[in-house]
């Protein structure tokens, strides 16, 4: 499994722990079970996003917040909200990843798993997160 397949499933695990409203280490374990059948090598950075969205959700969150313009939280769809939280986990919590590939890549999972328009949406509010982080 490549990278940008891993972020993917890391996505989509978010959003499953959305949908289901649970942000649990043991939904973690559950979902990386029903998502990575087998054993991978990009399995440790599918749970290392989760994981650190696990821990630092309240920081994300409010980050997402923060750098909304002329938007109100509850009102993005959950996709998008699971592709923000991978992006800005990617972003904030690993120095391994470089700010522009997380946001990068963000936008083109909201242009694959939800509209054309989520990604300059995503973009958007990513490029407010980049700006008031310097």
């Amino acid at each position: 499994m490549q990278r940008k397949m891993a972020r993917e499933i890391a996505m989509q695990i978010i959003f499953q722990m959305e949908i289901q409203k649970d942000f649990s280490i043991e939904k973690l374990n559950e979902l990386i079970g029903v998502n990575i059948p087998e054993k991978d090598k990009q399995e440790k950075y599918v749970n290392n996003i989760v994981s650190n969205l696990i821990e630092h959700k309240e920081n994300v969150d409010e980050v997402i917040k923060l750098n909304l313009k002329s938007w109100k939280f509850d009102r993005i769809a959950k996709v998008d909200l699971s592709i923000l939280r991978t992006a800005i986990v990617e972003i904030l919590y690993d120095e391994n990843i470089p700010n522009l590939v997380a946001v990068n890549e963000a936008v083109e999972m909201g242009k694959k798993f939800s509209t054309e328009e989520s990604g300059s949406f995503i973009n958007g509010i990513l490029g407010n997160v980049l700006k008031s982080d310097r």
